[in-house]
């Protein structure tokens, strides 16, 4: 084991410098994660909300120019919706959702460039899952702060692929903000028949 130890230890650390030290740029913000206040940081935030007679394939119709969303055909369901999301924190007064993602890519950084992301964030339904992220907050914070402004107060959500992170780099971080007429459609669609 301390053979194993001596081996990955310099790894991993490298790998924790560039995630921490990394540059995230959304919307008009920028910020590395070690800036992040841990007091204001929420590991594996698990939400439920009900859903109403949904048919799966209409959230197909969210898909535009920058995402694609692909749910399979189903029957109607009904039931609660339920899910972990990696890290929910707030800094500077936004909040915002983070994925942590270890998909390999490629064997350079440069297999984790913003083409590649937007490939891979297609390819895995990742659009559809932060959607569904950014309501679940979405409701969990008009729930907790009075006047909840989604505009101002949601900073966005980020998709950090571990391994084509570099923090002299912008590889291997995927951010947006979802539109909130984006947000309040999926809320329509999950309460739609």
């Amino acid at each position: 084991m301390p053979q194993q130890q001596e081996l990955y230890a310099p790894m991993l650390m490298s790998l924790l410098n560039h995630v921490l030290n990394a540059t995230i740029k959304i919307d008009d913000e920028e910020f590395k994660l070690s800036e992040v206040n841990s007091y204001k940081c929420i590991h594996e935030f698990e939400f439920d909300f009900n859903v109403d007679n949904f048919i799966p394939g209409d959230l197909n119709k969210l898909s535009n120019d920058e995402m694609l969303i692909e749910a399979k055909p189903s029957p109607i369901i009904e039931g609660i919706m339920n899910g972990k999301i990696d890290l929910f924190f707030e800094h500077k007064g936004k909040y915002y959702v983070l994925d942590w993602k270890s998909n390999y890519l490629g064997d350079t950084v440069s297999n984790y460039d913003k083409p590649a992301l937007q490939n891979a964030m297609s390819e895995n339904n990742y659009h559809l899952q932060y959607l569904i992220y950014s309501l679940a907050v979405k409701k969990y914070l008009e729930s907790r702060l009075p006047n909840f402004n989604y505009k101002y107060q949601f900073g966005g959500v980020i998709y950090l692929f571990l391994r084509g992170m570099r923090d002299d780099l912008d590889t291997g971080i995927f951010t947006y903000k979802p539109q909130i007429s984006t947000i309040a459609n999926l809320d329509v669609r999950l309460t739609a028949v």
